[in-house]
């Protein structure tokens, strides 16, 4: 991302929110396991940054975001379980994509978050684990972890393991 000099906090704001906006929604849609749950945390995100009139420097700023869209997903619980294994749920549909979307449900928190912001992110791990607040060493056992307990719910659930 690049500087922002003589930018006032709001442009600065809707500078970074154009830029990353979607992919942080994404995100967090995915960590809370709700459309609107994921759409209202990032929007708080960036309001709490305009509320407190301050930008980060520019090579702060999405870190800071990341970690409170990541913070806030957690701490508003998540709704996989209950949305995808109810009869009319997504689980009914069969689909690979579906069956993927169930298993990271069935993943403790930290290690579906881990995986998501590793593999659908595609976010580096240093990152990650700032967004996380563990250190590296803990977001490898988290991969690694989720990713066993992966294979075992789709080799079990008849999925791909691959």
């Amino acid at each position: 991302m690049e500087d922002l000099p003589g930018w006032d906090t709001d442009q600065a704001v809707a500078a970074v929110y154009r830029a990353h906006y979607r992919s942080l929604a994404r995100i967090a849609v995915l960590l809370a396991g709700d459309s609107a749950k994921g759409e209202a945390i990032t929007q708080d995100a960036f309001a709490f940054m305009e509320r407190a009139r301050r930008l980060p420097a520019s090579d702060r700023a999405l870190g800071e975001l990341r970690r409170a869209v990541v913070t806030r997903s957690r701490s508003e619980g998540t709704v996989f379980p209950d949305s995808l294994s109810s009869p009319p749920g997504l689980a009914a549909l069969g689909t690979p994509g579906t069956r993927l979307m169930v298993a990271l449900a069935s993943l403790p928190e930290r290690q579906r978050e881990a995986l998501v912001l590793k593999y659908y992110a595609n976010w580096p791990d240093p990152q990650i684990a700032a967004a996380m607040g563990i250190r590296q060493r803990a977001l490898n056992s988290y991969v690694r972890r989720g990713l066993s307990a992966l294979r075992a719910f789709l080799a079990r659930e008849g999925g791909d393991p691959a």
